[in-house]
């Protein structure tokens, strides 16, 4: 006989209230310390005290859910298949003790007890499923909390881009910085599933690998991607990135070992805004290819061999190239260029404009020494650069 709908609601609301006045310690304090390690609990244990969940006497219901919130991971799948037993007492507890395992400090647990909650949550529409989703809603927030303060505290960076009012750059976003300074492993990369405010990837460094990528083709919201002198990442690698590709708007490769044999991927990523290809190991027929597939728009597919000059300035207007901003970390810096230069020839080259200036240097690699004539208060100046190595985006507001 199918419980009545008053009866599913009174437990549903039950357990809500138990959710509010009786929270985990993991929950209520940011900085829980970690619960004592327990004896692992036998199969035949852990089915013994589910079937106590329905128990008609309220107390042996809480001793047997009490005790099954402090056994190991090796309770997960049984709690799960305990779910879909039809005694909706019983499926409610379970429910209730998987979201304490979300919450926990085993990230092997709590990895296996969300996939199981968004499964239960998946498989119907009745209120077991329901009451399934709404937990995972209710651990997202704390889930959130606490991935970040794990990532920061092993060296993952974060940043927030801050629009001016009126202008938005969709070309930047939340985002976290994966490089040297990470102490962590990929493993511990599933936490950034539960950040889904972040936009933004940007990694770099020999410790990145297909398992790396692996995880942050997972993360629901993020459309731009930047990848930075990863050695261990060739065009193999990057297939990990299978499951991300739909979503990304923007991508960075810079120095990286691939070549011909990721011209596919792009066909894939239908959202595609603009891709930046510095310092492959691309053909010259592969460029052909590739640029071909976008159009021979530059503004879509810029492909470079690298070089790095470091000035900004005015794009809309053809002419003339006057520098607006020069980052400290170009090598136009090291070489003295100053706001407000006016950039005339680079190696013999007039350059009446920045687009100019772009077509001169897509061809040079790092490390090539230019020749420029600029215009400083009317006054010529001839200086030589050497060129250096495309940065990785700014931070924007440290978080």
């Amino acid at each position: 006989m199918r419980p009545s709908l008053l009866y599913i609601s009174f437990v549903l609301l039950l357990f809500v209230a138990c959710d509010i006045f009786a929270q985990d310690p993991a929950e209520s304090t940011p900085a829980a310390q970690p619960t004592p390690q327990q004896p692992e609990m036998s199969a035949a244990e852990v089915r013994r005290l589910i079937a106590k969940l329905d128990s008609e006497r309220f107390l042996i219901r809480e001793d047997a859910t009490e005790k099954l919130s402090h056994a190991g991971p090796e309770a997960i799948d049984e709690l799960t298949a305990a779910v879909a037993s039809g005694s909706l007492e019983k499926s409610i507890r379970c429910i209730h003790i998987l979201k304490r395992f979300t919450l926990g400090d085993d990230i092997n647990a709590e990895i296996a007890a969300t996939e199981r909650l968004e499964l239960i949550a998946a498989s119907g529409n009745d209120g077991v499923s329901q009451y399934a989703q709404d937990t995972l809603n209710r651990v997202a927030t704390l889930q959130e909390e606490r991935s970040r303060r794990v990532l920061r505290s092993l060296g993952m960076k974060f940043s927030e881009y801050m629009p001016a009012p009126g202008f938005v750059d969709p070309s930047r976003g939340p985002s976290v910085t994966i490089d040297e300074t990470y102490k962590g492993g990929p493993k511990e990369l599933y936490y950034l599933r539960q950040l889904r405010f972040i936009e933004d990837v940007q990694m770099s460094g020999e410790k990145i690998t297909a398992e790396y990528l692996k995880q942050v083709a997972l993360m629901e919201n993020v459309r731009l991607l930047t990848l930075k002198e990863t050695p261990n990442v060739d065009g193999d690698a990057l297939a990990a990135l299978g499951p991300l590709l739909h979503q990304l708007e923007n991508i960075r490769l810079y120095y990286l070992p691939v070549g011909d044999q990721v011209i596919p991927m792009f066909g894939k990523m239908g959202r595609l805004i603009k891709a930046e290809l510095y310092g492959t190991e691309l053909s010259d027929k592969g460029k052909a290819e590739l640029f071909a597939q976008f159009g021979n728009d530059p503004r879509r597919m810029d492909i470079r061999n690298g070089a790095f000059l470091g000035v900004q300035g005015q794009t809309i207007a053809e002419s003339p190239c006057t520098v607006q901003d020069v980052p400290r970390e170009g090598s136009a810096f090291a070489a003295g260029v100053k706001r407000g230069d006016v950039i005339q020839q680079v190696d013999g080259q007039d350059v009446p404009h920045f687009t100019a200036l772009t077509e001169v240097l897509r061809d040079k690699d790092v490390g090539d020494k230019i020749k420029m004539k600029i215009l400083r208060d009317n006054q010529p100046i001839e200086l030589t650069v050497t060129l250096g190595k495309w940065p990785m985006r700014p931070e924007y507001v440290n978080r």
